[in-house]
Formats: structure tokens, sequence, C-alpha cells
């Protein structure tokens, strides 16, 4: 696997704000997200949001977004993926990811170190979202999920995860409900990208 220092993380984020210019647009689509940002959008578009200028800014690894204007979504579907294109048009895709809603679980029993969590129920939660919580490091995402069990792509902190802990699961870009009908405004708060591979 490829591994990158710091600066060229930071390098691959801030080309994110230059090619998405001063005219870029958040479009959510349905279904899955395509092989790559050369590939053809599939799905249905069911919201075009305008970005700011510029769509964000960087500190280290991490692009911060700046305000999205919300709009009204243009038809009825499932959000399940993202683009940053350099227009409402679509044509040049940017940067692209999934889009899950935001969910919360308790921590069942305690993790001392390691990358497996326990809860009393997985619910809904898939492979590739994101994870957040107290002594869970940044750019923590799920690896697999069980029953009762989640496997993290990395270790817990040294401090561990205490059993009663709230951790949170995402997407590359979460909101707070992905069925959208049309009509609707849609509305993004501000999320991140972050280069991986140090």
């Amino acid at each position: 696997m490829l591994q990158v220092n710091t600066t060229v993380q930071t390098d691959n984020v801030t080309d994110i704000v230059t090619v998405a210019s001063t005219t870029a647009y958040l479009l959510i689509y349905t279904g899955a997200v395509p092989a790559s940002c050369a590939t053809a959008a599939s799905g249905t578009l069911l919201a075009s949001l305008p970005m700011s200028n510029p769509i964000g800014t960087v500190s280290g690894p991490t692009l911060t977004m700046s305000t999205i204007t919300a709009e009204a979504a243009s038809a009825t579907g499932t959000a399940g993926y993202w683009r940053i294109c350099t227009s409402s048009a679509g044509t040049t895709c940017v940067a692209q990811g999934n889009v899950y809603a935001t969910s919360t679980l308790t921590t069942s029993a305690a993790t001392a170190s390691g990358n497996v969590l326990t809860f009393t129920a997985t619910g809904s939660i898939v492979a590739g979202q994101t994870v957040s919580g107290t002594n869970i490091p940044t750019n923590t995402y799920v690896l697999d999920v069980t029953s009762t069990t989640i496997t993290l792509n990395q270790n817990v902190t040294s401090t561990g995860v205490a059993s009663g802990a709230t951790i949170t699961f995402g997407g590359d870009m979460s909101i707070p409900n992905t069925s959208i009908s049309s009509g609707t405004t849609v509305s993004v708060s501000s999320f991140t990208i972050s280069a991986g591979g140090q």
C-alpha cells in the first residue's frame, strides 16, 4: 500500500479546492458510488447544492467545507453518494463519496485495546461508514460488522473505549435523513474530506 507524508496529503486536499474552482456544486445521487470520478454518474440526481467560493479551508490533510446553499430536491429517492463537480451539469467530478444517515450506538462492553467494539446490536451499520467518538482516532471507518461487534480499520487509542460510550457512525458525508422527496429542502452542514496514507 502506498503511504505518503502529511505534506503530500495536504497537497491532495488543496488540489480539490483548486480544481473545484469558483462555481462548484455538491450533487447528491441515488445508488452506489461510481468506480471513479472519471466514471459517468449513475442513479438519479436528487439535489444540486451550490458551494462556497472557495469550497472550503484546508488544515493539514483535512478539507473542511464552507457554507453549502440549501436547495429544493429535484427528484425523490434515497441518497447513496455525493459528487463535488465544477458546475451543476456534473460533467467534471472532482471528488465523490458515500452518503449515510448519521446514527449512534452505545457500547455494551469496554474495549481496552484493539479494533473491535461491542454493542447489544449493530443495527443497520455497514462496512465503509465513518466512526467517531471518545478515543476513536481520526480517519476511522468500519471494516466489518457482525450482529454485536464492529471491527474498525485501526485500533482505539491507548486509554480505550469505555462501556456505555456513545459512538457515532456516518459516511464520507452524513445527512439527517437519506430519504429525500422531490420539492423538499435539502440541507447539508459542513463536512470534511481527509487524505489518508500516512
